[in-house]
């Protein structure tokens, strides 16, 4: 049913972003119980940031805080460099964690649904149909697909999260020059990422740093709890007893819920009952 079909979607993601050694917060699904645990993290604390106030005050947030910018540029550019689409990547879907030994900002993804490889996204009707919906719609939010030649989203997963990032809104279109601008982050922070961004206005002559982004970091992977490795479709869930708790920093939710609600869950802090 829908539940075991998010749950499907949300380990194999998960795979993809472990391999490819993406920040995110790991799951531990269990399809016969319909249940997913995330790791629990506090809202807003001193090292964890979420976005909030919608698409103008995820603005605010950027342009007080460059670094959050920077940081969701290397995010992703992570993802284009392992040849991942993300089809629901708002920036109600990502977070901040503070990488406090190196004092900067990490970004993450908070929902791995609707995330895979190219043929991931061709080998599901869902997604198939999420693409469609994206690309039909796409002018109106993606401008640069006026352009004669940049009709369509791409046949590869490079060039649609470029075309994504115009579509969430990280990157605006300016028609008179035909090139990317400005959006909920720069066009210096995308290059510092993205070099090869196709539409990226030129680099000044010198090609001096154009951005403040440090050398990427490799970010720790948290590993699921004992008693389950994220990614058996058919694991049974475990009693009582076995089930970490809040405390262990695991949370529990229904996956359904999850999946249409995570990002309130991951701000309210629900925890295991009992």
């Amino acid at each position: 049913g829908m539940m075991n079909d998010v749950i499907t979607r949300m380990n194999q993601a998960q795979q993809r972003l472990h391999a490819g050694n993406i920040e995110h917060l790991g799951i531990v699904g269990w399809q016969d119980a319909g249940v997913i645990l995330q790791k629990y993290v506090r809202k807003n604390s001193a090292t964890y940031r979420v976005l909030s106030g919608g698409p103008a005050g995820w603005r605010d947030i950027f342009e007080n805080e460059p670094a959050l910018g920077a940081a969701f540029a290397e995010m992703w550019g992570n993802l284009r460099r392992n040849h991942l689409i993300w089809l629901d990547g708002h920036g109600g879907n990502i977070y901040f964690r503070l990488d406090e030994a190196n004092n900067r900002w990490i970004c993450g993804i908070l929902d791995q649904d609707m995330l895979g490889t190219f043929g991931d996204i061709q080998g599901r009707a869902f997604y198939q149909r999420r693409l469609q919906g994206i690309e039909y719609s796409g002018p109106l939010r993606m401008r640069s697909m006026l352009l004669p030649g940049h009709e369509t989203l791409g046949d590869n997963a490079d060039e649609i999260m470029g075309k994504l990032l115009e579509n969430w809104g990280y990157l605006g279109f300016n028609r008179q020059n035909g090139q990317l601008a400005d959006g909920l982050i720069t066009v210096e922070q995308a290059r510092g990422a993205m070099r090869d961004l196709r539409l990226l206005p030129p680099e000044p002559p010198g090609g001096e740093a154009l951005s403040p982004i440090a050398p990427p970091i490799t970010p720790p992977i948290v590993a699921p709890p004992a008693g389950g490795n994220g990614m058996d479709k058919t694991m049974p869930m475990p009693p009582p007893a076995a089930v970490p708790n809040q405390r262990q920093g695991w949370w529990q939710v229904p996956s359904r819920q999850f999946a249409n609600e995570n990002r309130t869950a991951f701000q309210t802090q629900w925890r295991l009952a009992g």
